[in-house]
């Protein structure tokens, strides 16, 4: 293999390999991606290069041959780590504007259940003109079933904002727990 296919598999590997694969990259998945450019063995030693170099460590799981790019995979790990407390706090921030709207829509709703009866029947008590019982009746629909409406609609959309966080977070804690090379204790 010439100089250049080398530093070509060495610079994807670095960049863009180890990355997108937290840091943890396996021989095969190296040789797949560089088919045709090299056999086996040659890719093995632009890995085993990397290892001499010190920029990874060579460890053998189930016979297949992996590569802990240590700094990558801190990297990976400290940032799933920061979106984690970052979906909670959103799920927190989330549940208290949840539980706000709730109470509010509570009293919206006992609101128009003491309304209800003047509704449906005590406007002629009322002694006003239809016309003027026609558009209180309609200032009372618009002041209370409109943000009714508009409250469940902000309900409807905070619940989904929270399935989306917690499928995302149940994703990151899968991630951390799939890993199966365990980083050395940091320095």
């Amino acid at each position: 293999m010439n100089l250049e296919r080398r530093k070509l598999i060495r610079e994807a590997v670095l960049h863009d390999m180890a990355p997108a694969y937290e840091g943890q990259v396996s021989l095969e998945d190296v040789n797949r991606a560089f088919r045709g450019r090299g056999d086996l063995k040659e890719i093995e030693e632009c890995l085993n290069d990397l290892v001499k170099e010190g920029l990874a460590t060579k460890t053998e799981v189930s016979g297949r041959s992996y590569y802990l790019f240590e700094s990558i995979a801190r990297d990976a790990v400290s940032r799933n780590e920061r979106r984690l407390g970052e979906v909670e706090n959103e799920l927190e921030l989330l549940q208290k504007e949840i539980e706000g709207l709730e109470h509010l829509r509570e009293e919206e709703r006992f609101a128009l259940d003491h309304i209800r009866p003047i509704w449906f029947g005590g406007w002629d008590k009322s002694g006003l003109e239809r016309e003027a019982l026609d558009r209180v009746q309609n200032y009372i629909a618009i002041a209370i079933d409109k943000p009714l409406q508009d409250h469940g609609r902000e309900m409807t959309r905070l619940h989904a904002r929270v399935t989306e966080l917690k499928l995302e977070k149940e994703r990151r804690l899968i991630s951390k727990q799939e890993s199966f090379i365990t980083l050395p204790a940091a320095s």
